[in-house]
């Protein structure tokens, strides 16, 4: 799995579509989104073509690829901070956790 972060493509430029009705209802949710990436394009950390050649690297040159591969400073980032809240619930929830064996 290629897990990337955010990249210096259109994605969040032109090509990212938006409706032209707004509804205010969605402003905290999806006007959220839709403004954040108005505010990363242009800005994205990643270089679309280096994760080109690290996908083409890891496919051609590795016998045994990770089934994750992150691609980006901020993908390496973001996953760390995931790991770190899984954690924090497995620790949270031990003792029900440890209460389902036989």
């Amino acid at each position: 799995m290629i897990e990337p972060g955010d990249f210096k493509t259109d994605f969040a430029g032109r090509s990212a579509k938006e409706s032209r009705r707004n509804i205010s209802d969605y402003d905290k949710t999806a006007g959220k989104n839709i403004h954040g990436l108005r505010q990363l394009s242009g800005h994205q950390p990643g270089n679309p073509e280096l994760a080109a050649e690290a996908m083409i690297q890891i496919t051609e040159n590795s016998l045994e690829p990770p089934l994750r591969l992150l691609l980006g400073s901020d993908a390496y980032l973001h996953a760390n901070r995931r790991i770190e809240l899984a954690q924090i619930d497995i620790e949270n929830w031990k003792s029900l956790t440890m209460t389902t064996d036989y």
